[in-house]
C-alpha cells in the first residue's frame, strides 16, 4: 500500500500501515498477523514486523494482546456462586 492509497487516519510504521490510532498516537513498531488465502486456496496465517522490532519485544507485544483477548473473553463469564 503505498502513502497515498493509505486510509483516512492510517499510520505506517517502518512501512507497515496501520489503522487510525488516535489524535496525538504515533507508531513506533509493529507487528501484524494476517489470515489470509495462500495460492492454493488454503486458509494460512502470515506475520510481518516492523524491520526494528526486537523479538523479544514482539513477544511482549503478543502477550499483551493475549492478555487483553482473554479479558475481553471471560468479561461476560460467570464465577462460581452466581447462581
Amino acid at each position: 500500500m503505498n502513502h497515498s492509497d493509505r486510509p483516512k487516519g492510517a499510520s505506517s510504521s517502518n512501512g507497515i500501515t496501520s489503522f487510525d490510532l488516535g489524535k496525538g498516537w504515533m507508531a513506533l513498531e509493529t507487528i501484524i498477523l494476517v489470515k489470509c488465502l495462500d495460492p492454493e486456496g488454503q486458509v494460512k496465517y502470515r506475520e510481518m514486523t516492523s524491520a526494528t522490532l526486537h523479538p523479544v519485544e514482539a513477544l511482549g507485544m503478543l502477550e499483551t494482546m493475549s492478555d487483553t483477548i482473554r479479558t475481553r473473553l471471560m468479561s461476560g463469564a460467570r464465577t462460581i456462586g452466581d447462581d
